[in-house]
């Protein structure tokens, strides 16, 4: 078994090296400022590439909703997080060990407190989807997206645009929709999944301001060895010890969720989303809970009734709206920025 688990690991940590190497040879201009310049006809085509790969990872993440929700039936929210990161975390730091030597003090302070954030903020997500279904959990996590920029211009001491308050009003009738009960109640596990939508909105907006100026692979290693230990001390906290699971189910969802949900898409996210302009990977994320409704249905026999689809439908468009406010509020264009 030991020998197995060494060879998975090896084969996924070549895996990951070989997309981190293909994204080198995606060439693309840069100003003196360093965002990339998308180029009209052949250098937009060179975009392809990181499209897809993000696009592959949404699909990831849109069944691991599933493969969550069958994974904390059988074992602690806590254990079952714990077990997820560590296994990502040993897959990228095998994937790129020769990089490790780049770590410094910069790179672990802030991914520690940036992942402190996150590993809050997937507790609640996991706790949330046990008492409401993969559907519903995944839009009401779809919207982080339309409260960032709230998040951002509230840090800044400035009144958001109006398309932005549109965005969170619309997102908020959407969350009613699905959501809320009559007479008026928000389920318990549309509550934790709301609060996961908070954290991981933080989480985007501490990004953005911590993640300057350090290595984006080493970056997201520290935030997941932060999930690890933050998760690891909650269990223990919480239950008195971490559960190792003999289920062959919960190792085959631990496993999907490790390698196609965090190592693959941490790896994909900081190689090539910066070569995707900020309308299309919007676009690309916004699909993510509707992959999740689907995968629901198909894996799961999950069905949404038609107030909750219109719902998710109103909590899509308002993460499509708050992104594009945010792009007219900084003046950007997808043509001219990525």
């Amino acid at each position: 078994m030991g020998a197995a688990a060494r060879g998975f690991r090896g084969v996924c940590g070549r895996a990951l090296t070989l997309f981190w190497r293909a994204g080198s040879r995606v060439s693309m201009p840069r100003n003196a400022r360093g965002p990339v310049i998308m180029m009209p006809m052949r250098e937009a085509r060179s975009t392809t590439l990181p499209a897809s790969l993000l696009l592959i990872g949404v699909v990831f993440w849109g069944a691991s909703f599933v493969f969550v929700k069958q994974g904390v039936a059988r074992v602690d929210a806590y254990s079952f997080l714990f077990v997820r990161f560590s296994l990502a975390a040993l897959i990228l730091a095998a994937a790129f060990a020769g990089r490790l030597r780049g770590f410094n003090s910069a790179v672990v302070w802030r991914g520690a407190v940036i992942g402190a954030v996150l590993a809050v903020a997937f507790i609640a997500q996991t706790v949330g989807i046990q008492y409401t279904t993969a559907g519903n959990a995944a839009f009401i996590t779809g919207l982080c997206v339309a409260l960032v920029p709230v998040m951002t211009t509230a840090l800044d001491r400035r009144l958001p645009p109006r398309a932005q308050i549109a965005a969170v009003i619309l997102g908020l009738a959407g969350l009613a929709l699905l959501a809320l009960d009559f007479p008026l109640r928000l389920g318990r596990g549309d509550a934790w999944c709301l609060l996961c939508a908070a954290l991981f909105g933080a989480h985007i907006v501490l990004i953005s301001r911590l993640a300057r100026g350090v290595d984006a692979l080493l970056f997201s290693l520290a935030q997941l060895v932060a999930v690890v230990a933050v998760t690891g001390v909650a269990g223990l906290l919480v239950n008195g010890r971490i559960v190792l699971s003999r289920d062959p189910g919960v190792w085959r969802s631990l496993a999907y969720l490790a390698v196609f949900a965090t190592a693959y898409m941490y790896t994909v996210q900081a190689r090539y989303q910066k070569y995707v302009s900020e309308i299309k990977a919007t676009m690309i994320y916004s699909l993510e809970p509707v992959f999740a409704g689907v995968f629901a249905y198909f894996l799961l026999g999950e069905t949404l009734a038609p107030r909750a689809l219109a719902g998710g439908g109103l909590i899509v468009a308002a993460m499509l709206l708050a992104d594009a406010g945010a792009r007219r509020a900084n003046g950007s264009s997808p043509k001219s920025r990525a």
